[in-house]
């Protein structure tokens, strides 16, 4: 019987998820964050211009489900698109 550290693949310390917002914007033509802002708004997403500045550059601490759900229901897409990973400096 194999151990629990043999059966769980071993994650590299030094990957992270990132949010693929500006790739999903580019695929679908919204050319800025103002317009993917107002999407967003027209979509039922409270968000601040700020805040989604922050989330669509991935320095945000959090992110709601809301806005999540926002971004699948705008950009049409699935969460495999949404998300990606980078190598994390050290």
């Amino acid at each position: 019987m194999k151990s629990l550290s043999e059966k769980t693949p071993s994650i590299p310390p030094n990957r992270g998820i990132v949010l693929r917002v500006r790739v999903c914007m580019a695929e679908r033509g919204i050319r800025s964050v103002a317009a993917l802002h107002r999407l967003l708004i027209e979509a039922g997403v409270d968000i601040s211009h700020p805040q989604l500045i922050r989330v669509v550059d991935n320095r945000a601490q959090h992110l709601s489900v809301a806005l999540l759900n926002g971004f699948l229901k705008v950009f049409g897409c699935g969460v495999e698109e949404l998300f990606g990973e980078e190598l994390l400096a050290h």
